[in-house]
């Protein structure tokens, strides 16, 4: 990597989503440097996010549609803060007839 690439440590497919996949490992307080479509995004980090898993950009409230790639991926079954690891404790998937 040269001096002047950027780090990213979030990447969004769709400029809609709701969700940053994770680069690398985040620790709460971290603050994500996200690429997406429509520019960079910052968001901070409130608890561990694993390398490659999803992440909140904004809050969602209970029983939100997630999009993920411009596309439902499922729905929220908790209020969810941004910078939340998103993940089987809060999410349903609503993808393939799965409810």
């Amino acid at each position: 990597m040269t001096e002047d690439a950027t780090q990213y440590s979030g990447l969004m497919l769709h400029s809609d989503d709701h969700v940053a996949l994770a680069l690398m490992p985040l620790e709460p307080g971290d603050t994500a440097l996200i690429t997406s479509p429509d520019g960079e995004r910052r968001v901070e980090i409130r608890e561990v996010i694993p390398r490659y898993h999803k992440f909140t950009v904004e809050p969602l409230a209970d029983k939100t549609l997630v999009i993920k790639g411009g596309e439902v991926i499922g729905i929220t079954t908790a209020n969810v803060p941004a910078g939340s690891h998103l993940h089987i404790s809060n999410l349903k998937s609503t993808r393939y007839g799965v409810n």
